[in-house]
């Protein structure tokens, strides 16, 4: 559990095997920059299963979801990560490939069960990996996020998941609107065995946990990043 030390600020790490972590690092550092803000706030790269035990909010950022999984499980991080969520209730912020480390359960659009993606599983959720298609399938829209009271949000989709089911106590925050990302994925990312539109979750929020399949970090909008410091701020002061 961290120990606060007397201090005020908090710390937020950014996990730093994989991905998008300068963009992260730069965004959290400019939501820390609020007015609410802290001499001693800092945002981390961290890479040990120690520097994870100091933190009091972690990003775990886009990227290459077997490749973090894979480096993160063998220095032991993963059990780090999972500890200080089942034991303290540690907030995270998962992005794309960190929202598949969070979930449950995951399988990939392409090739189907995915054997070798390690995953954290504190998040009930179900997540289909490369839900659009691979890189050249990548899209932008407008996403409104309204649990979280944001609106007309640039959601950025880089070879996306998307989450096909949740479990209890866990709140859907956003699905992608109708016609978004449709000519990129196919026909079975738009319509359920029926006909009917299919659900298409790419946000959820159980808790402190929050999980997004597109990229915040991309859209010049600290809204999440934002929203993410505070309740890292919130749960520290308690």
């Amino acid at each position: 559990m961290s120990d606060g030390g007397g201090r005020k600020g908090v710390r937020i790490g950014v996990l730093a095997v994989q991905g998008d972590v300068a963009e992260n690092v730069a965004a959290v550092s400019s939501a820390l920059k609020a007015p609410r803000g802290f001499e001693d706030d800092a945002v981390l790269q961290v890479k040990t299963a120690g520097e994870i035990s100091r933190l009091d909010g972690l990003v775990i950022p886009g990227g290459e979801s077997t490749a973090i999984g894979r480096l993160s499980a063998a220095g032991g991080v993963l059990d780090a990560i999972r500890t200080r969520v089942n034991d303290d209730g540690m907030p995270i912020l998962g992005i794309c490939a960190g929202l598949i480390l969070l979930a449950r359960s995951a399988d990939d659009r392409t090739v189907g069960r995915l054997d070798g993606q390690q995953l954290l599983g504190v998040l009930d959720v179900e997540v289909q990996r490369n839900a659009f298609g691979r890189q050249r399938q990548s899209f932008e829209t407008k996403l409104d996020i309204r649990p979280l009271a944001i609106s007309n949000f640039k959601g950025v989709f880089i070879r996306a998941p998307v989450v096909c089911g949740t479990g209890p106590g866990v709140e859907a925050l956003c699905e992608l609107p109708p016609g978004a990302g449709d000519s990129s994925g196919g026909d079975d990312a738009a319509t359920d065995a029926g006909g009917s539109p299919r659900r298409r979750i790419v946000a959820v929020r159980k808790g402190d946990i929050i999980g997004t399949a597109f990229h915040p970090e991309l859209s010049g909008d600290l809204a999440i990043h934002q929203y993410f410091v505070d309740a890292v701020r919130r749960k520290m002061r308690g």
